[in-house]
């Protein structure tokens, strides 16, 4: 995988068995740009009811790249700002469908060298760093309320309704992870950095991050009746250990 700064980075997504078995696209989306002065992940889901899921995470995607240019050029601009740039970007990639008929949640990490990591979710997934001395610093909704189950682009009302964690830089040893919850419902909360160790040494090849290794693993994933769309991101520094 091409990477470019001082980040490598892989991420695959594959379509689940119930997409597979009707004949449907994979509703997921993934997006990883990365520059010397940064790497903007974004993970997104289209919820499955809706009829342009589809386009709906493709958009989010490309509305997280671009609000993350014009967001990281202005130092010290909160996230709100971020957030509503982000949202309207969005609708104006799934016009003239009706925002609703394309909703679809969305996971974003901003990574800088000099600055602090911003994780944004809105909706159901996951995001989390694992860092070099064990520590798992986590930013995921729970599933429990009935608002997080339904939230999304094309629903959301309100930039209270994202869920915001700001880190210190990645360091050497740090790694990131970022899924949709075809990934995160099957993870065990206290085994995640084992996880991150697995796939940094399974999808290491000639110092890079394989996508295809990693898309391999998903293929692979070894819960075999979970049946939804699985989408994941790596990140770490150039020059780390597997």
């Amino acid at each position: 995988m091409p990477s470019r700064g001082p980040w490598k980075w892989c991420g695959a997504s594959v379509r689940g068995r119930a997409h597979v078995a009707r004949g449907v696209a994979n509703q997921d989306a993934w997006e990883v740009r990365a520059s010397d002065r940064r790497i903007v992940a974004v993970v997104c889901d289209g919820l499955g009811s809706r009829p342009h899921a589809r386009i709906g995470a493709q958009a989010g995607c490309r509305a997280a790249q671009s609000a993350a240019v014009a967001w990281c050029a202005q130092p010290d601009a909160p996230w709100e700002l971020y957030v509503r740039l982000l949202h309207a970007q969005w609708a104006l990639l799934v016009h003239p469908h009706v925002p609703d008929e394309a909703a679809a949640t969305c996971v974003v990490a901003i990574a800088r060298p000099d600055r602090q990591t911003m994780l944004a979710q809105l909706g159901d997934g996951l995001a989390f760093v694992t860092r070099s001395d064990g520590r798992t610093e986590e930013l995921e909704l729970s599933r429990d309320g009935f608002a997080n189950q339904t939230t999304g682009l094309g629903i959301a009302r309100s930039a209270q309704e994202w869920r915001i964690l700001e880190l210190p830089p990645l360091r050497s040893g740090d790694a990131l992870l970022m899924a949709t919850d075809g990934v995160a419902d099957d993870l065990v909360p206290d085994r995640r950095a084992e996880l991150v160790q697995h796939l940094r040494e399974a999808c290491t090849m000639g110092g890079k991050l394989s996508s295809a290794r990693l898309r391999r693993e998903l293929v692979d994933w070894p819960v075999p009746h979970h049946t939804d769309d699985r989408t994941m991101i790596l990140c770490s520094l150039k020059g780390d250990a597997a």
